[in-house]
């Protein structure tokens, strides 16, 4: 859904150096996995506790929670192309992908670019 990429877009664009990025999915059985860009506040925590020290502390927790999530979507999502975005109202689409491209406010409605710099930053 290219509101999807435009939201990620502008959260990618205004984040500070440190922001990490996460992917999160719920498995057919109702499970929620993530995957997460470093390890998290919880994973550190839950590391400390007695059976998971020996065994690397968060890092090791990290690993345990990351070992169901599905590869085929975390490597999908890494092959996303912005620029492939769909929009029930097209116009959308356009204005969207013109904005991300860096077009001026009075070329938002031209036909969207095929190619960017931009996407390529961003995908």
């Amino acid at each position: 859904r290219i509101w999807c990429c435009y939201e990620m877009a502008i959260t990618l664009e205004s984040a500070a150096e440190d922001k990490l990025y996460d992917v999160v999915t719920t498995l057919v059985d109702g499970r929620v996995v993530a995957f997460s860009q470093g390890v998290t506040p919880e994973d550190e925590a839950q590391g400390l506790l007695p059976e998971w020290s020996y065994r690397g502390g968060g890092v090791a927790v990290k690993a345990e929670r990351e070992k169901n999530f599905p590869l085929e979507l975390l490597a999908r999502s890494l092959r996303t192309k912005l620029q492939d975005g769909q929009a029930t109202v097209e116009i959308d689409r356009t204005r969207i992908l013109n904005a991300i491209a860096g077009r001026p406010a009075e070329e938002l409605e031209l036909a969207p670019l095929g190619e960017s710099e931009r996407y390529e930053e961003l995908n």
